[in-house]
């Protein structure tokens, strides 16, 4: 929060004006609940907030001596005012990097029902820097606010994580219902025993090479021990249909005896079914 540390003429002695939102042709002044003074256009309050809209009526009079209103002391701190009227105002918007942050401005679009505001800080909280930090998270605001758009996309990026040990460690677990939390380790749950059952009954060529189990090589036993191992807690197709994965499971085959998983693998026949089996996971439901 840019301010001045002095106190300015016309101010409450520990009151420090804001350096952001201090225009002399400003007509109403918002006190943080830090000491600061916000000089807020009001037409652009009216405009954006309803309920800013009521404030003002309720405190159309008295009116001081130069005509402007009294002075309305809110409950947020100059940082996150100073952050949300920048939204609200004809301006490049800030920038938000901080969970913490986004959540308190959260709160004041919501509790000032600021509905541009609140349309931006939406498509904040499924912006990539934030999915990729922690997809939980954005997954338990969008719960705590019923986005039902976002909550969906979100669920599809906490596929890619451990959502039970992540869940240890956020705070915003708390935000969310038993009902929310579930949803996400059912789908999770759903696509793992989906996926499982897919590699039960899909199977590459057969292989007659020594070491292959009635017919079935080495390296395909290895990719199913493998592949259940890491959807258990990804159950997505980007891992264990990656050639580096599926390459790692070749290799294992060859070491424990079978010169001939290397042709099985590349051959057209299991390259078809690899393709096929990799379309029916992808197909299965990805959202809660």
């Amino acid at each position: 929060m840019d301010s001045d540390q002095e106190t300015k003429p016309g101010l409450q002695p520990d009151i420090k004006q804001s350096t952001s939102f201090c225009s002399p042709d400003a007509d109403f002044l918002i006190h943080s609940s830090d000491g600061y003074a916000l000089r807020i256009h009001s037409r652009i309050l009216i405009e954006g907030s309803t309920v800013f809209k009521d404030m003002m009526t309720v405190a159309a009079a008295p009116v001081d001596e130069k005509g402007e209103l009294p002075p309305l002391l809110l409950e947020e701190t100059a940082n996150i005012l100073d952050l949300g009227f920048q939204f609200l105002y004809p301006i490049p918007d800030p920038a938000i990097t901080s969970f913490d942050t986004l959540k308190e401005l959260l709160r004041l679009a919501d509790k000032y029902n600021l509905e541009g505001v609140m349309h931006t800080l939406r498509s904040i909280l499924i912006s990539p820097i934030f999915l990729e930090r922690s997809s939980l998270r954005s997954y338990a605001i969008a719960c705590l606010y019923n986005f039902e758009a976002e909550r969906k996309l979100a669920s599809r990026h906490c596929l890619k994580t451990d959502v039970i040990m992540e869940a240890e460690i956020s705070d915003e677990l708390a935000m969310m219902t038993g009902k929310d939390l579930l949803r996400l380790i059912k789908l999770q749950q759903t696509r793992t025993t989906a996926i499982v059952n897919f590699m039960a009954t899909t199977a590459p060529s057969p292989c007659a090479g020594p070491g292959a189990t009635a017919g079935v090589p080495l390296w395909w036993i290895e990719f199913k021990s493998r592949a259940k191992e890491e959807i258990r807690t990804r159950p997505l197709a980007d891992t264990i249909f990656q050639a580096k994965f599926l390459a790692q499971c070749v290799n294992a085959g060859v070491a424990n005896g079978c010169a001939q998983c290397p042709a099985n693998y590349l051959s057209s026949a299991t390259q078809a079914r690899l393709e096929q089996m990799k379309a029916m996971v992808d197909a299965l439901p990805d959202t809660v």
